[in-house]
């Protein structure tokens, strides 16, 4: 009998606790909930997801963006609470709670009506405009603000290759950013003519040009408003650690393999790997992976496309994109020649500033094509 009873309490597994978590006892396992700043879009729940569940001794990692919050599955024996805080900090996503949070939307939406109403009174002349809502210099800025974004995203892809440089080489790390930046901003500007082509193919008349303008302005305000969380998301980043192996407490370790891809993996995704296999080592390598990359959509490139696509026309879209292209550059250089020092802390708060931009850019297009209709 108490052979038997053995086996089946062997042999019973717990509900939807992953590979790792069936090996271990119930109570081997701890669940805590983290509230952390800096997320606001699919991707930094798959980068959070991923970054967990590599970790040796993480079950499970569930990030949800909307909320602002992680929870992560784990066994003490292996991984400490600290030190998964400290990994989130690490990578630019610090865990964080209190008063400070109401302070800083009530500062934002005060930032937003600045900016909508210095759009609206200040005349930039000599710019050329991208559309009748956004100047070209606007549109830099959101680039630049973005940048920080775009270090936590794309910033290991980019540094995939300037890796070739090898340790205290600066000078080509920075030139091999610069390569791939090249290659991104290139693809960047040709997305943004044939999303300018696009619009321009409609043939609306200048009513109905005014009312695609509204729309886009407040499709690309929605999305800021969905960065700051104010509106609600669209799923949900669940990465469970791969097959481990783990005999016991008493040594053996339980590891996760890295190597195996967690949630999903697009077609674009797997282009990119296929460029990076196949052009990686090469001269063009840079070059090819960067313009590969501009085509990954993630909430700032896609706010920007929309951007493109009601200038309604090739040239102004070209811009458009151009414009935001080069505003991400200078940040992306800098993690590229000082990639061991580059400090990720202040991605929170260049979040929030690319949040507040974003959405008076909406605004501000909104406001434009109404008066286009009426």
């Amino acid at each position: 009998m108490d052979a038997r009873a053995a086996k089946l309490d062997a042999g019973s597994e717990p509900r939807d606790e992953g590979p790792v978590s069936a090996m271990l006892p119930a109570t081997a396992l701890q669940t805590v909930t983290l509230r952390v700043r800096g997320m606001y879009c699919r991707r930094c729940e798959d980068v959070i997801g991923g970054e967990l569940a590599a970790v040796r001794g993480v079950a499970a990692a569930e990030a949800r963006w909307i909320r602002g919050a992680v929870t992560i599955r784990f066994d003490p024996a292996f991984v400490e609470e600290a030190e998964l805080v400290r990994l989130l900090a690490d990578i630019g996503y610090p865990p964080g709670k209190g008063l400070h949070g109401v302070f800083a939307n009530v500062l934002s939406v005060a930032a937003i009506a600045a900016v909508v109403q210095a759009l609206g009174l200040i005349r930039l002349p000599g710019i050329p405009h991208a559309d009748q809502g956004s100047s070209l210099v606007y549109l830099l800025a959101v680039g630049l603000a973005t940048s920080a974004h775009c270090v936590v995203m794309c910033g290991g892809l980019m540094l995939s290759q300037t890796s070739r440089a090898g340790r205290g080489s600066w000078r080509r790390g920075l030139g091999l950013a610069a390569t791939y930046n090249a290659g991104r901003v290139a693809a960047c500007t040709a997305l943004g003519a044939l999303f300018g082509a696009f619009g321009a193919a409609l043939s609306f008349s200048a009513i109905e040009r005014g009312g695609l303008h509204a729309l886009t302005g407040a499709a690309v305000a929605c999305t800021g408003l969905v960065m700051w969380g104010v509106l609600p998301g669209i799923g949900t980043s669940r990465n469970r650690s791969p097959a481990a192996d783990r005999s016991d407490r008493s040594g053996h370790a339980l590891r996760s393999r890295r190597g195996i891809k967690l949630g999903r993996t697009s077609a674009v995704s797997r282009l990119l790997a296929l460029v990076r296999e196949r052009f990686g080592s090469g001269p063009f390598g840079p070059v090819a992976v960067g313009a590969l990359n501009a085509i990954l959509p993630c909430g700032a490139s896609s706010t920007m496309w929309l951007v493109a696509a009601s200038s309604g026309q090739p040239l102004s879209g070209a811009l458009a994109m151009l414009a935001w292209g080069l505003g991400t550059v200078p940040l992306m250089l800098v993690l590229g020649a000082l990639a061991q020092a580059f400090p990720k802390r202040g991605v929170g708060f260049a979040t929030r500033v690319n949040v507040i931009l974003v959405v008076a850019l909406g605004i501000r297009m909104l406001l434009s094509g109404l008066r286009m209709v009426l």
